[in-house]
């Protein structure tokens, strides 16, 4: 995601290169997350291949996010949920945490994290280096780090995990509760995504970042994404050719079976919440 540096110039884009295939033997080097509006590389090139999207909001308020980005059927999907909400007094709150309470919550995060598991899904925190991995970013940006709670009862039915740096705000790791059958069919996942980006937006945020990946859950949300692609660069052994055809070919075959479930998550996001 040009996290070292997004103002490469050509010289200094060489000088790396030109340093690894003198002074390393490999085969091949692959960057991946490279966005579209990258300065730093031509993304015209025959060794770059779309590996993902990430879906985004841009906007300037929640009103124009809501009439201008959501799908009209997940509009109608969460104005149901909310009048059955208050209709029927369901005990629903929401909160947005920030820092050392997030981790004070953590356990409650990987248990509804974990419910995923009764749909078929992996849960990440099912891995204890990954787990700890979350929590030193959370303790790394303390003053960005942000979770947005559904509760109900007074226990954690949905999260939605993300960083916020000036008006950018990224979402990467979320889920709702499978294990509650009183709030089962209120759509918790889409009401907690409406909160977060409804408390971002009146807040100043700008910009909202879904993080990688072409789920039709996100698309409803908005079909503006940005492209996310993978570079190969060929090595200085005597297998790199070979490799790098080889290579090229699998990422091509990957580009197409993904712009094609692109383009079937965008109509069904589009049109079915």
């Amino acid at each position: 995601m040009d996290i070292i540096s997004d103002r490469l110039n050509e010289e200094e884009y060489g000088f790396i290169f030109h340093w690894l295939r003198d002074n390393r033997r490999y085969d091949l080097i692959e960057l991946k997350y490279i966005p579209e509006f990258t300065p730093n590389f031509d993304l015209g090139k025959n060794d770059i291949a779309v590996l993902s999207v990430c879906p985004e909001i841009m906007s300037d308020t929640y009103d124009l996010v809501r009439s201008n980005h959501y799908a009209k059927s997940l509009r109608r999907n969460l104005r149901r949920k909310q009048n059955k909400i208050k209709r029927e007094g369901i005990d629903l709150t929401r909160t947005c945490l920030v820092s050392n309470q997030i981790l004070d919550r953590f356990e409650e995060i990987k248990e509804v994290s974990m419910s995923k598991e009764l749909s078929s899904k992996q849960c990440i925190y099912r891995n204890s280096r990954i787990e700890d991995f979350v929590k030193d970013l959370i303790k790394s940006y303390l003053e960005n780090a942000m979770c947005f709670f559904v509760d109900h009862k007074s226990k954690a039915v949905a999260y939605k995990l993300g960083i916020r740096v000036g008006e950018r705000y990224y979402d990467w790791d979320a889920a709702y509760s499978r294990n509650e059958k009183e709030v089962e069919n209120l759509s918790l996942g889409n009401l907690d995504s409406d909160y977060t980006i409804r408390y971002l937006f009146n807040m100043g945020t700008r910009n909202f970042c879904f993080a990688p990946g072409a789920d039709f859950h996100k698309l409803g949300f908005s079909k503006q994404i940005v492209k996310i692609y993978t570079l190969l660069k060929k090595g200085n052994t005597s297998k790199a050719g070979p490799l790098c055809i080889i290579k090229k070919r699998k990422n091509r075959r990957i580009e197409k079976i993904f712009n094609n479930e692109l383009k079937r998550n965008l109509k069904r996001g589009q049109k079915r919440i």
